[in-house]
Protein backbone atom coordinates (compact mmCIF):
# COMPACT_ATOMS: atom_id res chain seq x y z
CA UNK A 1 0.00 0.00 0.00
CA UNK A 2 1.34 3.43 -0.95
CA UNK A 3 2.20 5.67 1.98
CA UNK A 4 2.55 8.82 -0.08
CA UNK A 5 -0.64 10.25 -1.54
CA UNK A 6 -1.90 13.40 -3.18
CA UNK A 7 -3.82 15.74 -0.88
CA UNK A 8 -7.40 16.50 -1.85
CA UNK A 9 -8.06 20.00 -3.15
CA UNK A 10 -9.79 21.28 0.01
CA UNK A 11 -6.95 20.18 2.32
CA UNK A 12 -4.31 21.61 0.01
CA UNK A 13 -6.19 24.91 -0.20
CA UNK A 14 -6.50 25.24 3.58
CA UNK A 15 -2.77 24.52 4.03
CA UNK A 16 -1.88 27.11 1.38
CA UNK A 17 -4.22 29.64 2.96
CA UNK A 18 -2.51 29.12 6.32
CA UNK A 19 0.77 30.34 4.80
CA UNK A 20 -0.78 33.58 3.54
CA UNK A 21 -3.41 34.24 6.23
CA UNK A 22 -2.03 33.74 9.71
CA UNK A 23 -4.22 36.25 11.51
CA UNK A 24 -6.64 39.14 10.76
CA UNK A 25 -3.80 41.62 10.15
CA UNK A 26 -2.66 39.48 7.20
CA UNK A 27 -6.12 39.75 5.65
CA UNK A 28 -5.98 43.55 5.95
CA UNK A 29 -2.50 43.57 4.42
CA UNK A 30 -3.52 41.56 1.37
CA UNK A 31 -6.73 43.51 0.76
CA UNK A 32 -5.15 46.95 1.13
CA UNK A 33 -2.28 45.92 -1.17
CA UNK A 34 -4.88 44.97 -3.79
CA UNK A 35 -6.56 48.38 -3.36
CA UNK A 36 -3.26 50.22 -3.79
CA UNK A 37 -2.39 48.15 -6.87
CA UNK A 38 -5.84 49.06 -8.26
CA UNK A 39 -4.88 52.75 -8.15
CA UNK A 40 -7.19 53.70 -5.27
CA UNK A 41 -7.06 57.27 -3.96
CA UNK A 42 -9.35 56.47 -1.01
CA UNK A 43 -9.28 53.29 1.09
CA UNK A 44 -11.64 52.58 3.99
CA UNK A 45 -11.00 49.73 6.43
CA UNK A 46 -13.69 48.63 8.89
CA UNK A 47 -13.19 45.85 11.44
CA UNK A 48 -15.25 44.18 14.15
CA UNK A 49 -14.18 41.74 16.82
CA UNK A 50 -10.51 42.44 16.22
CA UNK A 51 -11.00 41.42 12.59
CA UNK A 52 -12.07 37.93 13.60
CA UNK A 53 -15.74 38.71 13.16
CA UNK A 54 -15.51 41.06 10.19
CA UNK A 55 -13.03 42.93 7.98
CA UNK A 56 -14.31 45.17 5.19
CA UNK A 57 -12.08 47.09 2.78
CA UNK A 58 -13.63 49.55 0.32
CA UNK A 59 -11.68 51.39 -2.37
CA UNK A 60 -12.29 53.66 -5.35
CA UNK A 61 -9.80 51.86 -7.60
CA UNK A 62 -10.30 50.64 -11.17
CA UNK A 63 -12.57 47.76 -10.09
CA UNK A 64 -13.25 44.61 -12.12
CA UNK A 65 -15.72 43.36 -14.67
CA UNK A 66 -17.64 40.10 -14.17
CA UNK A 67 -15.10 37.81 -15.83
CA UNK A 68 -12.14 39.27 -13.95
CA UNK A 69 -14.07 39.19 -10.67
CA UNK A 70 -14.68 35.44 -11.05
CA UNK A 71 -11.06 34.81 -12.00
CA UNK A 72 -9.80 36.89 -9.06
CA UNK A 73 -11.13 34.41 -6.49
CA UNK A 74 -9.56 31.41 -8.22
CA UNK A 75 -6.20 29.95 -7.23
CA UNK A 76 -3.09 31.54 -8.80
CA UNK A 77 -5.00 34.12 -10.79
CA UNK A 78 -3.48 37.60 -11.02
CA UNK A 79 -3.36 40.69 -13.19
CA UNK A 80 0.13 41.58 -11.94
CA UNK A 81 2.33 39.11 -13.87
CA UNK A 82 1.99 36.69 -16.77
CA UNK A 83 5.30 34.79 -16.54
CA UNK A 84 8.27 34.19 -14.24
CA UNK A 85 10.24 36.86 -16.10
CA UNK A 86 7.81 39.50 -14.86
CA UNK A 87 9.00 38.94 -11.26
CA UNK A 88 12.26 40.70 -12.14
CA UNK A 89 10.44 43.88 -13.24
CA UNK A 90 7.66 43.94 -10.68
CA UNK A 91 6.08 47.31 -9.83
CA UNK A 92 3.05 46.09 -7.86
CA UNK A 93 2.70 44.93 -4.24
CA UNK A 94 0.84 41.73 -5.08
CA UNK A 95 1.90 39.20 -7.68
CA UNK A 96 1.19 35.59 -6.65
CA UNK A 97 -2.56 35.48 -7.23
CA UNK A 98 -3.14 33.86 -3.83
CA UNK A 99 -4.74 36.56 -1.69
CA UNK A 100 -8.48 36.44 -2.45
CA UNK A 101 -8.51 32.68 -2.96
CA UNK A 102 -6.64 32.04 0.30
CA UNK A 103 -8.81 34.47 2.29
CA UNK A 104 -12.05 33.04 0.89
CA UNK A 105 -10.86 29.50 1.75
CA UNK A 106 -10.89 30.27 5.49
CA UNK A 107 -13.84 32.65 5.74
CA UNK A 108 -17.21 33.74 4.42
CA UNK A 109 -16.30 36.40 1.88
CA UNK A 110 -18.20 38.95 -0.20
CA UNK A 111 -16.72 40.59 -3.29
CA UNK A 112 -18.59 43.50 -4.86
CA UNK A 113 -16.80 45.28 -7.68
CA UNK A 114 -17.43 47.49 -10.70
CA UNK A 115 -15.47 49.38 -13.33
CA UNK A 116 -17.88 52.26 -13.94
CA UNK A 117 -20.97 54.05 -12.68
CA UNK A 118 -22.60 53.38 -16.05
CA UNK A 119 -22.67 49.56 -16.11
CA UNK A 120 -23.91 46.96 -13.55
CA UNK A 121 -21.39 45.74 -10.97
CA UNK A 122 -20.62 42.16 -9.96
CA UNK A 123 -21.36 40.59 -6.58
CA UNK A 124 -19.91 37.23 -5.50
CA UNK A 125 -20.40 35.44 -2.16
CA UNK A 126 -18.06 32.56 -1.17
CA UNK A 127 -17.83 30.15 1.73
CA UNK A 128 -14.70 28.08 2.25
CA UNK A 129 -13.41 29.07 -1.18
CA UNK A 130 -16.55 27.98 -3.04
CA UNK A 131 -18.80 30.40 -4.91
CA UNK A 132 -22.24 30.22 -3.31
CA UNK A 133 -23.89 33.20 -5.00
CA UNK A 134 -23.16 35.44 -8.00
CA UNK A 135 -25.32 38.28 -9.26
CA UNK A 136 -25.39 41.64 -11.01
CA UNK A 137 -25.93 44.73 -8.85
CA UNK A 138 -26.25 48.48 -9.29
CA UNK A 139 -23.25 50.25 -10.83
CA UNK A 140 -20.27 51.13 -8.65
CA UNK A 141 -16.70 52.29 -9.21
CA UNK A 142 -14.17 50.37 -7.17
CA UNK A 143 -14.20 47.27 -5.01
CA UNK A 144 -15.63 46.17 -1.67
CA UNK A 145 -14.33 42.99 0.00
CA UNK A 146 -15.95 41.86 3.25
CA UNK A 147 -14.47 38.94 5.19
CA UNK A 148 -16.55 37.41 8.00
CA UNK A 149 -16.04 34.57 10.48
CA UNK A 150 -12.33 34.20 9.82
CA UNK A 151 -11.10 30.62 10.35
CA UNK A 152 -14.66 29.35 10.93
CA UNK A 153 -13.55 26.09 9.27
CA UNK A 154 -10.20 25.90 11.09
CA UNK A 155 -11.16 25.82 14.80
CA UNK A 156 -7.59 25.22 16.03
CA UNK A 157 -6.32 28.27 14.14
CA UNK A 158 -9.26 30.36 15.33
CA UNK A 159 -8.61 29.37 18.94
CA UNK A 160 -4.95 30.40 18.66
CA UNK A 161 -5.86 34.02 17.91
CA UNK A 162 -5.43 36.54 20.69
CA UNK A 163 -8.00 38.86 22.26
CA UNK A 164 -10.05 41.23 20.11
CA UNK A 165 -7.99 44.19 21.32
CA UNK A 166 -4.66 42.48 20.66
CA UNK A 167 -5.69 41.61 17.12
CA UNK A 168 -7.05 45.14 16.66
CA UNK A 169 -3.68 46.63 17.63
CA UNK A 170 -1.91 44.35 15.14
CA UNK A 171 -4.26 45.59 12.44
CA UNK A 172 -3.70 49.18 13.57
CA UNK A 173 0.06 48.68 13.19
CA UNK A 174 -0.49 47.27 9.69
CA UNK A 175 -2.75 50.16 8.66
CA UNK A 176 -0.17 52.62 9.99
CA UNK A 177 2.45 51.02 7.73
CA UNK A 178 0.32 51.63 4.65
CA UNK A 179 -0.45 55.18 5.77
CA UNK A 180 3.28 55.90 6.02
CA UNK A 181 3.95 54.30 2.64
CA UNK A 182 1.41 56.37 0.68
CA UNK A 183 0.70 59.87 1.92
CA UNK A 184 -1.15 60.57 -1.34
CA UNK A 185 -3.98 58.19 -0.38
CA UNK A 186 -6.92 59.06 1.88
CA UNK A 187 -7.09 56.34 4.56
CA UNK A 188 -10.09 55.83 6.85
CA UNK A 189 -9.86 53.17 9.57
CA UNK A 190 -12.79 52.30 11.84
CA UNK A 191 -12.98 49.82 14.71
CA UNK A 192 -16.45 48.73 15.85
CA UNK A 193 -17.85 51.77 14.03
CA UNK A 194 -15.52 54.21 15.84
CA UNK A 195 -13.15 56.23 13.65
CA UNK A 196 -9.55 55.51 14.63
CA UNK A 197 -7.87 57.26 11.68
CA UNK A 198 -9.20 59.62 9.04
CA UNK A 199 -6.13 60.84 7.19
CA UNK A 200 -6.72 62.94 4.07
CA UNK A 201 -3.92 62.92 1.49
CA UNK A 202 -1.04 65.32 2.14
CA UNK A 203 1.82 66.64 0.04
CA UNK A 204 4.80 64.99 1.74
CA UNK A 205 5.90 62.32 4.20
CA UNK A 206 6.61 64.76 7.03
CA UNK A 207 3.00 65.97 6.96
CA UNK A 208 1.71 62.37 7.03
CA UNK A 209 4.05 61.68 9.95
CA UNK A 210 2.54 64.67 11.78
CA UNK A 211 -0.93 63.20 11.21
CA UNK A 212 0.10 59.87 12.77
CA UNK A 213 2.44 61.02 15.56
CA UNK A 214 2.26 64.73 16.39
CA UNK A 215 3.19 68.06 14.80
CA UNK A 216 5.80 68.49 17.54
CA UNK A 217 7.47 65.17 16.76
CA UNK A 218 7.44 65.94 13.04
CA UNK A 219 9.64 68.98 13.71
CA UNK A 220 12.22 66.62 15.22
CA UNK A 221 12.50 64.61 11.99
CA UNK A 222 15.43 64.98 9.60
CA UNK A 223 15.17 64.51 5.85
CA UNK A 224 16.88 61.51 4.23
CA UNK A 225 17.93 61.96 0.62
CA UNK A 226 20.85 60.07 -0.92
CA UNK A 227 21.48 58.58 -4.35
CA UNK A 228 24.41 56.49 -5.53
CA UNK A 229 23.14 56.19 -9.08
CA UNK A 230 21.08 53.02 -8.79
CA UNK A 231 20.10 52.99 -5.12
CA UNK A 232 18.04 55.92 -3.82
CA UNK A 233 17.43 56.35 -0.09
CA UNK A 234 14.72 58.77 0.96
CA UNK A 235 12.51 59.29 4.00
CA UNK A 236 12.78 60.88 7.43
CA UNK A 237 14.56 59.96 10.66
CA UNK A 238 14.46 61.47 14.14
CA UNK A 239 17.05 63.56 15.90
CA UNK A 240 18.93 61.58 18.58
CA UNK A 241 16.83 63.32 21.24
CA UNK A 242 13.65 61.60 19.95
CA UNK A 243 13.99 57.84 20.50
CA UNK A 244 12.07 54.73 21.50
CA UNK A 245 13.08 51.67 23.52
CA UNK A 246 12.25 49.23 20.71
CA UNK A 247 12.83 49.20 16.96
CA UNK A 248 9.06 49.05 16.32
CA UNK A 249 9.15 52.62 15.03
CA UNK A 250 11.61 51.89 12.22
CA UNK A 251 9.65 51.40 9.00
CA UNK A 252 11.48 50.10 5.94
CA UNK A 253 10.02 50.25 2.43
CA UNK A 254 11.65 48.79 -0.65
CA UNK A 255 10.08 50.06 -3.87
CA UNK A 256 7.01 51.03 -1.79
CA UNK A 257 6.79 47.51 -0.25
CA UNK A 258 7.04 47.27 3.55
CA UNK A 259 9.70 44.75 4.58
CA UNK A 260 11.31 43.47 7.75
CA UNK A 261 15.08 43.61 7.30
CA UNK A 262 17.30 43.46 10.39
CA UNK A 263 20.48 44.30 8.47
CA UNK A 264 18.92 47.55 7.23
CA UNK A 265 17.94 48.47 10.80
CA UNK A 266 21.54 47.85 11.85
CA UNK A 267 22.74 50.09 9.02
CA UNK A 268 20.45 52.87 10.27
CA UNK A 269 21.91 52.57 13.79
CA UNK A 270 25.45 52.53 12.35
CA UNK A 271 24.60 55.78 10.58
CA UNK A 272 23.83 57.31 14.00
CA UNK A 273 27.05 55.92 15.51
CA UNK A 274 27.63 57.18 19.04
CA UNK A 275 25.06 59.97 18.64
CA UNK A 276 22.35 57.69 20.00
CA UNK A 277 22.50 55.79 23.31
CA UNK A 278 22.93 52.03 23.19
CA UNK A 279 19.58 50.28 23.61
CA UNK A 280 17.58 53.18 22.15
CA UNK A 281 16.20 53.40 18.62
CA UNK A 282 15.29 56.31 16.35
CA UNK A 283 11.93 56.81 14.67
CA UNK A 284 12.65 56.24 10.99
CA UNK A 285 10.60 55.97 7.82
CA UNK A 286 13.06 54.68 5.23
CA UNK A 287 12.24 54.40 1.55
CA UNK A 288 14.71 52.49 -0.59
CA UNK A 289 14.19 52.74 -4.34
CA UNK A 290 16.18 50.61 -6.75
CA UNK A 291 15.68 48.86 -10.11
CA UNK A 292 13.35 45.82 -9.77
CA UNK A 293 16.06 43.48 -11.06
CA UNK A 294 18.24 44.39 -8.04
CA UNK A 295 15.82 42.88 -5.51
CA UNK A 296 14.10 39.49 -5.18
CA UNK A 297 10.63 39.90 -3.64
CA UNK A 298 9.55 36.27 -3.91
CA UNK A 299 11.24 34.74 -0.85
CA UNK A 300 8.59 34.94 1.90
CA UNK A 301 5.01 33.58 2.06
CA UNK A 302 3.66 36.91 3.34
CA UNK A 303 6.02 39.03 1.19
CA UNK A 304 7.51 40.60 4.33
CA UNK A 305 11.13 39.92 3.36
CA UNK A 306 13.17 40.60 0.26
CA UNK A 307 16.71 39.79 -0.87
CA UNK A 308 18.98 42.45 -2.32
CA UNK A 309 21.17 41.26 -5.18
CA UNK A 310 23.90 43.65 -3.94
CA UNK A 311 23.18 43.95 -0.21
CA UNK A 312 26.48 45.66 0.67
CA UNK A 313 25.73 48.49 -1.73
CA UNK A 314 22.25 49.04 -0.30
CA UNK A 315 23.42 48.97 3.33
CA UNK A 316 26.23 51.42 2.52
CA UNK A 317 23.71 53.79 0.93
CA UNK A 318 21.48 53.59 4.03
CA UNK A 319 24.37 54.29 6.43
CA UNK A 320 25.53 57.25 4.37
CA UNK A 321 22.01 58.70 4.05
CA UNK A 322 21.54 58.69 7.83
CA UNK A 323 25.04 60.00 8.49
CA UNK A 324 24.58 62.86 6.00
CA UNK A 325 21.22 63.79 7.56
CA UNK A 326 22.84 64.05 11.00
CA UNK A 327 25.95 65.96 9.89
CA UNK A 328 25.95 69.61 10.77
CA UNK A 329 22.78 69.27 12.85
CA UNK A 330 22.73 70.49 16.43
CA UNK A 331 21.80 67.30 18.25
CA UNK A 332 22.07 68.67 21.79
CA UNK A 333 18.62 68.76 23.45
CA UNK A 334 17.44 72.28 24.19
CA UNK A 335 16.00 71.44 27.62
CA UNK A 336 17.50 73.29 30.57
CA UNK A 337 19.45 71.08 32.97
CA UNK A 338 17.72 70.55 36.29
CA UNK A 339 18.77 69.50 39.75
CA UNK A 340 18.84 65.90 40.74
CA UNK A 341 15.67 64.53 42.31
CA UNK A 342 17.34 64.24 45.70
CA UNK A 343 18.18 67.93 45.96
CA UNK A 344 14.73 68.89 44.71
CA UNK A 345 13.19 66.95 47.57
CA UNK A 346 15.56 68.69 50.00
CA UNK A 347 14.33 72.00 48.57
CA UNK A 348 10.82 70.91 49.49
CA UNK A 349 11.92 70.21 53.06
CA UNK A 350 13.38 73.69 53.31
CA UNK A 351 10.42 75.42 51.64
CA UNK A 352 8.69 76.32 54.90
CA UNK A 353 11.74 78.11 56.27
CA UNK A 354 12.85 79.84 53.06
CA UNK A 355 14.75 83.02 54.05
CA UNK A 356 14.16 86.47 52.61
CA UNK A 357 17.81 86.66 51.50
CA UNK A 358 20.19 84.47 49.53
CA UNK A 359 22.09 81.81 51.45
CA UNK A 360 25.63 81.00 50.43
CA UNK A 361 26.02 77.47 48.96
CA UNK A 362 28.23 76.24 51.78
CA UNK A 363 25.78 77.34 54.46
CA UNK A 364 22.85 75.99 52.44
CA UNK A 365 24.54 72.58 52.14
CA UNK A 366 25.02 72.55 55.92
CA UNK A 367 21.30 73.26 56.40
CA UNK A 368 20.47 70.37 54.02
CA UNK A 369 22.66 68.04 56.09
CA UNK A 370 20.65 68.96 59.19
CA UNK A 371 17.54 67.48 57.58
CA UNK A 372 19.15 64.09 56.92
CA UNK A 373 18.76 61.67 59.84
CA UNK A 374 21.74 59.84 61.27
CA UNK A 375 22.64 56.70 59.29
CA UNK A 376 23.08 54.64 62.43
CA UNK A 377 26.70 53.54 62.26
CA UNK A 378 27.12 53.86 58.49
CA UNK A 379 29.70 56.43 57.39
CA UNK A 380 29.84 57.77 53.84
CA UNK A 381 33.40 57.49 52.51
CA UNK A 382 32.75 58.91 49.06
CA UNK A 383 31.75 58.14 45.48
CA UNK A 384 33.58 55.76 43.14
CA UNK A 385 33.52 56.39 39.37
CA UNK A 386 30.48 58.66 39.94
CA UNK A 387 28.45 55.42 40.09
CA UNK A 388 29.07 53.65 43.40
CA UNK A 389 28.68 54.99 46.93
CA UNK A 390 31.35 53.72 49.34
CA UNK A 391 30.25 53.29 52.95
CA UNK A 392 31.96 52.12 56.11
CA UNK A 393 30.07 50.05 58.65
CA UNK A 394 31.53 48.84 61.99
CA UNK A 395 32.56 45.52 60.36
CA UNK A 396 32.55 45.91 56.58
CA UNK A 397 33.01 48.02 53.46
CA UNK A 398 29.69 48.58 51.70
CA UNK A 399 29.65 49.35 47.96
CA UNK A 400 26.24 50.65 46.83
CA UNK A 401 25.13 50.98 43.20
CA UNK A 402 23.52 54.44 43.30
CA UNK A 403 21.20 53.80 40.33
CA UNK A 404 19.95 50.41 41.54
CA UNK A 405 19.53 51.77 45.08
CA UNK A 406 17.52 54.78 43.94
CA UNK A 407 15.34 52.55 41.75
CA UNK A 408 14.48 50.47 44.83
CA UNK A 409 13.76 53.59 46.90
CA UNK A 410 11.49 55.13 44.26
CA UNK A 411 9.62 51.89 43.59
CA UNK A 412 8.78 51.29 47.25
CA UNK A 413 7.79 54.93 47.66
CA UNK A 414 5.46 54.63 44.66
CA UNK A 415 3.94 51.42 46.06
CA UNK A 416 3.30 53.16 49.39
CA UNK A 417 1.65 56.13 47.69
CA UNK A 418 -0.64 53.78 45.75
CA UNK A 419 -1.52 51.93 48.95
CA UNK A 420 -2.22 55.16 50.85
CA UNK A 421 -3.80 56.86 47.78
CA UNK A 422 -1.49 59.87 48.00
CA UNK A 423 -2.14 61.54 44.66
CA UNK A 424 -2.07 65.14 43.43
CA UNK A 425 -4.64 66.91 41.26
CA UNK A 426 -3.14 69.08 38.51
CA UNK A 427 -4.35 72.69 38.39
CA UNK A 428 -4.28 72.51 34.59
CA UNK A 429 -4.41 69.18 32.74
CA UNK A 430 -1.22 67.91 31.12
CA UNK A 431 -1.88 67.36 27.40
CA UNK A 432 0.02 64.66 25.47
CA UNK A 433 -0.31 64.03 21.74
CA UNK A 434 0.19 60.33 20.97
CA UNK A 435 -0.02 58.03 17.94
CA UNK A 436 -3.10 55.81 17.75
CA UNK A 437 -1.44 52.54 18.89
CA UNK A 438 -0.27 54.26 22.09
CA UNK A 439 -3.73 55.77 22.64
CA UNK A 440 -5.28 52.30 22.39
CA UNK A 441 -2.81 50.85 24.92
CA UNK A 442 -3.81 53.55 27.42
CA UNK A 443 -7.50 53.07 26.65
CA UNK A 444 -7.16 49.36 27.40
CA UNK A 445 -5.39 50.00 30.72
CA UNK A 446 -7.18 53.12 31.96
CA UNK A 447 -8.54 51.36 35.08
CA UNK A 448 -5.20 50.02 36.29
CA UNK A 449 -3.56 53.41 35.62
CA UNK A 450 -6.29 55.04 37.68
CA UNK A 451 -5.49 52.69 40.57
CA UNK A 452 -1.86 53.87 40.28
CA UNK A 453 -2.96 57.49 40.64
CA UNK A 454 -3.29 58.60 37.03
CA UNK A 455 -6.62 60.11 35.98
CA UNK A 456 -6.77 60.96 32.28
CA UNK A 457 -9.28 61.81 29.58
CA UNK A 458 -8.52 59.87 26.40
CA UNK A 459 -9.30 61.35 22.99
CA UNK A 460 -8.62 60.20 19.43
CA UNK A 461 -5.13 61.66 19.15
CA UNK A 462 -4.31 62.94 22.63
CA UNK A 463 -4.79 62.50 26.37
CA UNK A 464 -5.40 65.05 29.14
CA UNK A 465 -3.87 63.96 32.47
CA UNK A 466 -5.68 65.48 35.45
CA UNK A 467 -4.19 63.58 38.41
CA UNK A 468 -0.78 62.02 39.05
CA UNK A 469 1.00 60.23 41.94
CA UNK A 470 2.44 62.67 44.48
CA UNK A 471 6.06 61.56 44.06
CA UNK A 472 6.22 62.54 40.39
CA UNK A 473 6.87 66.01 39.03
CA UNK A 474 4.72 67.33 36.22
CA UNK A 475 7.63 67.66 33.80
CA UNK A 476 8.59 63.97 34.07
CA UNK A 477 5.08 62.57 33.49
CA UNK A 478 5.36 62.43 29.69
CA UNK A 479 8.49 60.29 29.84
CA UNK A 480 6.94 58.07 32.51
CA UNK A 481 3.79 57.45 30.44
CA UNK A 482 5.87 56.67 27.33
CA UNK A 483 8.01 54.29 29.37
CA UNK A 484 4.91 52.42 30.52
CA UNK A 485 3.49 52.25 26.97
CA UNK A 486 6.77 50.91 25.58
CA UNK A 487 6.90 48.27 28.29
CA UNK A 488 3.34 47.09 27.68
CA UNK A 489 3.89 46.87 23.93
CA UNK A 490 7.22 45.05 24.41
CA UNK A 491 5.40 42.24 26.23
CA UNK A 492 3.40 41.51 23.08
CA UNK A 493 0.11 42.30 24.80
CA UNK A 494 -2.05 45.33 25.34
CA UNK A 495 -3.55 44.81 28.76
CA UNK A 496 -1.67 44.74 32.06
CA UNK A 497 -2.64 41.81 34.27
CA UNK A 498 -1.88 41.65 37.99
CA UNK A 499 1.39 39.83 37.33
CA UNK A 500 2.66 42.67 35.11
CA UNK A 501 1.33 45.41 37.37
CA UNK A 502 4.45 45.46 39.55
CA UNK A 503 6.64 45.69 36.44
CA UNK A 504 4.70 48.72 35.25
CA UNK A 505 5.00 50.37 38.68
CA UNK A 506 8.74 49.76 38.85
CA UNK A 507 9.21 50.88 35.23
CA UNK A 508 7.49 54.18 36.00
CA UNK A 509 9.35 54.67 39.27
CA UNK A 510 12.75 53.86 37.78
CA UNK A 511 12.40 56.46 35.03
CA UNK A 512 13.39 59.31 37.34
CA UNK A 513 16.08 57.44 39.28
CA UNK A 514 19.59 58.83 39.65
CA UNK A 515 21.78 57.41 36.89
CA UNK A 516 25.27 55.98 36.83
CA UNK A 517 28.06 58.48 36.06
CA UNK A 518 26.20 61.19 38.00
CA UNK A 519 28.23 63.09 40.59
CA UNK A 520 26.47 63.34 43.96
CA UNK A 521 27.05 65.52 46.99
CA UNK A 522 27.55 63.93 50.38
CA UNK A 523 24.04 65.01 51.34
CA UNK A 524 22.55 63.26 48.33
CA UNK A 525 24.50 60.08 49.04
CA UNK A 526 23.36 60.12 52.65
CA UNK A 527 19.71 60.48 51.67
CA UNK A 528 19.90 57.54 49.24
CA UNK A 529 21.52 55.29 51.87
CA UNK A 530 19.06 56.37 54.56
CA UNK A 531 15.97 55.63 52.45
CA UNK A 532 17.47 52.42 51.04
CA UNK A 533 17.96 51.02 54.52
CA UNK A 534 14.29 51.74 55.30
CA UNK A 535 13.08 49.72 52.30
CA UNK A 536 11.36 46.37 52.82
CA UNK A 537 13.92 44.85 50.44
CA UNK A 538 17.05 47.01 50.34
CA UNK A 539 19.23 44.32 48.74
CA UNK A 540 18.04 44.26 45.12
CA UNK A 541 16.62 46.72 42.63
CA UNK A 542 13.09 46.07 41.26
CA UNK A 543 14.62 44.16 38.33
CA UNK A 544 16.62 41.78 40.55
CA UNK A 545 20.10 43.34 40.36
CA UNK A 546 21.97 43.77 43.67
CA UNK A 547 21.91 47.25 45.17
CA UNK A 548 24.97 46.67 47.35
CA UNK A 549 27.96 44.46 47.89
CA UNK A 550 29.56 43.97 51.33
CA UNK A 551 33.21 43.14 51.91
CA UNK A 552 33.80 42.07 55.49
CA UNK A 553 36.68 43.65 57.41
CA UNK A 554 38.23 40.25 58.06
CA UNK A 555 38.24 39.55 54.29
CA UNK A 556 40.05 42.83 53.68
CA UNK A 557 42.57 41.92 56.35
CA UNK A 558 43.15 38.57 54.64
CA UNK A 559 43.77 40.34 51.31
CA UNK A 560 46.43 42.48 52.95
CA UNK A 561 47.93 39.44 54.79
CA UNK A 562 46.97 40.91 58.16
CA UNK A 563 45.37 37.65 59.23
CA UNK A 564 45.72 34.03 58.12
Amino acid sequence: MNRIRLLDERTASLIAAGEVVERPANVVKELVENSIDAGASRIQIDIKGGGKREITVIDDGIGMGEEDAILSVMKHSTSKISSIDDLMKLSTLGFRGEALFSISSVSRMELWTGESLEVPSTYIYLEGGKIVKKEKREPRKGTLVSVRDLFYNLPARKKSLRSDNSEFLRILDMVKIFELSREDIHFIFRNEGRIVHDLPPVGNLRDRFAQLYSPGDSLQMLQLDANDGAVKVKGITSRPSLTRKTSDHIFIFVNSRYVEYDEVKEAILEGYGSKIFHGLFPITVLRIELPPDMVDVNIHPQKLRVKFIDEKRVLKAVREAVSIALSGVNIIPSEKPGKSGVLERMDTLLEEEKPFFNVEPGIRQKRIEEHIPDLGGIRIIGQLFNTYILCETPSALLIVDQHAAHERVRTEKFLNEIKEKRFQELITPLIMELPSPDIEVLRENVKILEDMGFIMDIYQRSIAIRRIPSMFKRDEIKDIIMEAIDYIRSTGGTRVDEEKRYEIISTMACKGAIKANMKLTEGEMKEIIYHLMKCDNPYTCPHGRPTMISIELKELEKMFKRRP
